[in-house]
């Protein structure tokens, strides 16, 4: 056997022991194989971020013009949506469609949408037959919170009045920074008396951007993304002139009653998940329509990833949605 040959076959023998013992840690840890290998990638890739954003290039980015990437429309058929060049619709092939997500995506409410978005767009619109439409809404720190909930309410708003969508076919989806906007949104729709969507769906919500809540530091060893100084840092960003606290910025210090139902998914190695138990049992004390459902071992939105336990949680909102 010569030398190119051994190695094609020490190389197949040490992947195929590789995969053995990482199937081994998913079956221990009753995770998948697929959520295994994504933490070993996200540890691999540099792990949670450091502690200190770098404030000079986030005013760099927040003032550049967002542009769709090219690849979004080519693989994914997305495209910007009635020539608004910040928002953007995905399943608009859809004639038919049963609902319409408003989705807020996430990035710390400082960076523009990830390129996993699109793909998990494309399988968002299959299972709920809907038009995915995101505004891509004004980042820190170069702007803060009021001006990032002006531009959203008005994208809703224009849903409404514009298009003609019925509020009971409108879901308002979130993630992470996107899922704290998303509940914003909701609060403030009951404030201004307009029109409530049918459902709020909450992916791993940033709720505290002061990250106040020190059961963060016990979930910080677990968690392979995030860093809640780093995190606490942009929030004062975000908030501006405003207090952390703010409902504004922080809805879990606002008036939770009088919403939406509200279906919630976090995963057990996030530090944000310390606030989602905040949220339940705020929800539970009040009576409120807030179901948490929480995922043991998985990581900061883990639906967003195509691994089998985001096609669980996407099935926990259809049904959320559809009673």
């Amino acid at each position: 056997m010569g030398p190119l040959h051994l190695g094609i076959r020490l190389a197949a023998v040490a992947g195929a022991g590789f995969l053995a013992m990482r199937t081994a840690a998913a079956n221990q840890q009753k995770e998948s194989l697929g959520s295994v290998l994504y933490k070993d990638y996200l540890l691999l890739m540099g792990g949670r971020a450091e502690t200190q954003p770098d404030v000079e290039a986030g005013y760099a980015d927040s003032t550049t013009t967002y542009e769709l990437p090219p690849l979004a429309s080519s693989l994914f058929g997305i495209t910007t949506y009635d020539g608004l060049s910040d928002t953007i619709i995905a399943g608009h092939e859809r004639t038919h469609p049963d609902y319409t997500i408003f989705y807020l995506h996430g990035g710390g409410y400082w960076s523009d949408p990830a390129l996993l978005y699109y793909p998990f767009f494309n399988r968002i619109a299959r299972a709920f037959n809907a038009h995915i439409v995101m505004p891509v809404y004004p980042k820190a720190p170069t702007h803060s919170a009021p001006e990032m909930h002006d531009m959203v309410f008005a994208r809703y708003q224009y849903l409404i009045n514009e298009r003609g969508i019925d509020p009971q076919s409108i879901v308002v989806m979130g993630d992470s920074a996107g899922g704290g906007l998303a509940l914003s949104l909701l609060q403030m729709l009951r404030d201004r008396n307009a029109p409530m969507p049918r459902a709020g769906l909450l992916i791993s919500p940033w709720l505290d951007i002061s990250n106040s809540n020190d059961e963060m530091d016990a979930i910080q060893p677990s968690d392979p993304m995030l860093n809640r100084e780093f995190l606490r840092i942009q929030g004062t960003y975000v908030a501006g002139e405003r207090d952390t606290k703010d409902p504004l910025v922080s809805p879990i210090y606002g008036d939770l009653s009088g919403l939406a139902p509200i279906t919630v998914v976090s995963a057990t190695h996030d530090i944000l998940h310390a606030d989602v138990r905040r949220l339940g049992t705020l929800a539970k004390e009040q009576e409120l329509p807030i179901t948490v459902h929480t995922f043991p071992g998985l990581f900061h939105c883990f639906p967003c990833v195509p691994i089998p336990e985001s096609d669980q949680a996407l099935g926990i909102f259809l049904a959320a949605v559809r009673a």
